[in-house]
């Protein structure tokens, strides 16, 4: 299997409609083949204009580190010469500071030191030592970040509740404190909450939206994942609006968030 199966099996393996992807390219200067798009029918068509690229020149990954935003997973087949290593390295410490996430991976001819200053971890960096297919698997499950569920999908205001929500690429938070739940109360009203103790107020039953960022705000996940507040109680009973104490509890692979109604 070559490089380019490699990538076509690892963008099948993101079967998320609205997962966002694009090819880019490096020798001498970066070349982006593909902008940023979930449109499949693109990138199939990029997927075969890949298959006939042939790269020349120096390796000078720093080049490509230029253009990519959120997760970078490099791919290099040859070791690099001190001057691009040095500036890959900055463009690759850039990249984190905009929010992304840097995979590397050693195809063939590489130093495993390089990999290891540029990507964000050890557990960050990959060979093809073991096959492409036991790789790719590995980097799916790794790079692609979703939120799969959230429960419970509804609560009754003024009730103690403890939300939990799931998804696939949480290990690529780099600290717990740079976890954020964001609360979407509409288009003028949002509420961001840190792995910490914070008092939201619910004044009215209405949809509530849930984003999560792992990169202290910088992106957040988006899924259209959302709680509903209800109101279970006699409309002659008159309501307090209540106070609720929200805690996000970064755990790998999942968020807590609990509430506790003050007063």
């Amino acid at each position: 299997m070559d490089i380019y199966d490699m990538v076509e099996d690892l963008v099948n393996k993101f079967d998320n409609p609205n997962q966002r992807m694009s090819f880019i390219t490096y020798s001498t200067e970066g070349h982006t083949l593909m902008k940023l798009t979930s449109d499949r029918n693109e990138i199939r068509d990029s997927l075969a204009e890949l298959q006939n690229i042939v790269p020349s020149g120096a390796t000078h990954m720093q080049e490509g580190f230029k253009m990519i935003p959120i997760v970078i997973i490099s791919l290099t087949d040859g070791t690099l010469l001190p001057q691009p290593f040095e500036d890959t390295k900055f463009e690759a410490e850039e990249s984190r500071r905009l929010g992304a996430t840097v995979y590397s991976i050693g195809v063939k001819d590489y130093r495993k030191d390089q990999l290891l200053e540029i990507a964000d971890s050890p557990d960050h960096v990959f060979s093809v030592d073991n096959g492409f297919k036991e790789l790719r698997n590995i980097l799916a499950a790794k790079s692609c970040i979703d939120i799969t569920k959230v429960e419970p999908s509804s609560f009754c205001a003024g009730e103690n509740y403890e939300l939990m929500i799931t998804g696939t690429g949480f290990n690529n938070a780099k600290k717990k404190d740079e976890v954020i739940c964001k609360f979407i109360f509409s288009e003028n009203k949002t509420v961001p909450t840190q792995a910490a103790d914070h008092f939201l107020p619910f004044l009215c039953f209405r949809v509530v939206f849930v984003e999560v960022s792992l990169n202290n705000g910088i992106n957040f996940i988006s899924t259209g994942a959302n709680i509903t507040s209800k109101n279970c109680v006699s409309p002659r009973v008159r309501l307090q609006p209540p106070s609720w104490a929200v805690q996000n509890t970064y755990t790998e692979g999942a968020h807590t968030l609990g509430g506790k109604r003050e007063g």
